[in-house]
């Protein structure tokens, strides 16, 4: 009949959509998100953040946005938390080689088998690191500096993203989330 649309009535059907996809990866050290910042001193912040627990794993600061700083940070980063699967950046010097091949930070990647992952149109989206960045640009008046603020967003600071419930920081779902520790819950140590 005309103008049926299937419901009793005739009244619209309601559409049910699916139940929302998680907003990060399962695991720890699945995927970090890396990208620089410019401070407002001029100097260039470089970060690391793990897609699972939001945890900054990695962290400084240099006058340049360049392979080589990007490369030193990560080396920090993996000395303390682990080796990422991959690593996802966008499609900017210092991480990504455009025309003759592969850049020095992608090679690097490579020798020490970590996947580079592109973001951007198409595919995944950076938007957590962002998220991140812009935590600095309003919380830093209230700290003596960059590794401070760090310290309190991945200790301090419960995360909307994480679990509610137990007021969980990043620093505490990184280690729940890490392979093999799932029996420990959320009373993972901070």
């Amino acid at each position: 009949m005309p103008g049926d649309s299937g419901a009793a009535g005739g009244r619209p059907r309601k559409i049910e959509k699916p139940p929302r996809a998680g907003s990060g990866r399962d695991y720890s050290n699945s995927v970090w998100h890396a990208g620089y910042k410019q401070l407002g001193d001029g100097r260039w912040l470089a970060a690391y953040q793990d897609d699972a627990s939001r945890l900054v794993a990695g962290h400084g600061t240099s006058d340049e946005a360049s392979a080589k700083h990007a490369l030193e940070v990560l080396g920090g980063a993996v000395a303390e938390h682990g080796r990422p699967a991959s690593v996802m950046t966008a499609r900017r010097p210092p991480f990504y080689g455009r025309g003759a091949g592969e850049s020095e930070f992608e090679r690097r990647l490579a020798e020490m088998g970590i996947r580079h992952v592109l973001s951007g149109a198409g595919g995944p989206q950076a938007g957590k690191l962002a998220r991140f960045f812009g935590e600095i640009d309003r919380k830093i008046k209230w700290f003596s500096g960059i590794d401070e603020l760090v310290l309190w967003y991945n200790r301090d600071r419960p995360h909307d993203a994480l679990d509610r419930d137990t007021l969980e920081t990043p620093a505490r779902a990184f280690a729940r989330k890490m392979p093999g520790n799932e029996a420990a819950g959320s009373r993972a140590p901070a």
